[in-house]
């Protein structure tokens, strides 16, 4: 018998984990190639900033196992036992410790597919049921839309990334998905520092149309995560 508590503490952190300081990728891949041009000096500092305020404004999340990768492909029907015996998971080798709603988020706003919202509504609704008050329920609703969103920051520069470094252009085919994902995200006044930032830089998310065209390592930064 494996003691739950002790196994979750072996587990990386997320806080200091690549997966967390990956969102940076909509700056550093991202951004030059919609724009065509090479990032200025000091401009990941304003991104950065932009959401440590939006994160000091939330209150304390509750911290518990996370897949890290937890979406469609790694979901798996078997066909033994019952209830939750039939779900097997892949991919789980880089599971963390982090913010309870990351999974969540990961699955209801997968890069790949399009979840109904009624789907996503009552999934979050399902999620946060038990929770003891407004308030918990207000900071969970809160924390899953900042951590899908830094999703979406990350996976759209990591594609970018995918196409330049790895010679996989299939990858550009989800950018479209992911920037609607981050406009919408951008509407929730809790964003409203990332807004502001992405307004001042001029980046409007609107780059897929030509975006393989645009793509360029000479406009890539050599410090580029």
């Amino acid at each position: 018998h494996i003691n739950e508590q002790t196994s979750l503490l072996k587990l990386p952190d997320y806080a200091s984990s690549n997966l967390n300081k990956g969102h940076r990728r909509v700056i550093d891949w991202y951004l030059p190639t919609a724009k065509k041009t090479k990032n200025a000096d000091g401009i990941d500092a304003g991104y950065l900033n932009a959401w440590a305020e939006i994160e000091k404004s939330l209150p304390k999340c509750p911290q518990t196992f996370v897949h890290a990768d937890y979406h469609l492909e790694n979901l798996m029907v078997l066909q033994q036992g019952e209830g939750l015996g039939h779900c097997g998971i892949l991919d789980f080798q880089d599971a963390l410790i982090g913010p309870a709603p990351y999974d969540l988020a990961n699955l209801l706003e997968d890069a790949r597919t399009d979840v109904p919202e009624e789907i996503r509504t009552a999934m979050l609704a399902y999620y946060t049921a038990d929770l003891n008050s407004p308030e918990e329920v207000e900071a969970f609703e809160a924390w899953y839309r900042m951590l899908a969103t830094q999703f979406h920051c990350r996976v759209i520069g990591q594609f970018i990334k995918l196409a330049l470094v790895s010679k996989k252009p299939q990858y550009l085919t989800f950018i479209p998905r992911l920037e609607n994902y981050i406009k919408t995200a951008l509407k929730d006044p809790l964003l409203a520092p990332l807004k502001a930032f992405f307004a001042d830089i001029k980046l409007d998310f609107n780059a897929a149309n030509g975006l393989n065209a645009a793509l360029s390592a000479d406009n890539i930064r050599s410090d580029a995560f």
